[in-house]
């Protein structure tokens, strides 16, 4: 019998997420540093530890990373709260979304749109399962 594991909180899951514990991710860096000293030269995304999803600023041609480093700083967000990722090929998406539990169980919350999810969840929001199908 396969013993049944629960991720605790978020805090867990990114523990697990950049051990490569949960499938697929893309390439992540910590500073604008460690993208130049890994030899990356293509976009990137900038998220925040502590920041809205609001926030997230996508695409971002490598040469406009410091610029915009200092677009957070301004709104009082050093870059230490800041992560990187690599820009990904939003062309070949066919789903994407999140798995949540609600009252009537587990629910697909997934979008079919070829941007990145947070703002293709704004265009179209679907349900799948428990009491929240649509």
């Amino acid at each position: 019998m396969i013993k049944q594991r629960t991720i605790a909180n978020k805090s867990q899951y990114y523990q697990l997420y950049h051990k490569g514990l949960l499938g697929n991710k893309p390439l992540t860096w910590n500073s604008y540093k460690e993208i130049c000293n890994s030899g990356w030269t293509e976009g990137v995304c900038i998220r925040g530890r502590g920041i809205g999803r609001s926030q997230v600023k996508y695409n971002i041609p490598l040469r406009d990373v410091p610029k915009t480093i200092e677009e957070f700083k301004k709104e009082k967000i050093s870059e230490s709260k800041l992560t990187f990722n690599q820009v990904m090929p939003d062309e070949y998406l066919r789903i994407q979304g999140e798995v949540c539990r609600g009252p009537g169980g587990l629910y697909l919350h997934y979008t079919t749109k070829q941007i990145p999810m947070n703002l293709a969840l704004r265009e179209e929001s679907l349900n799948l399962g428990g009491s929240k199908q649509s």
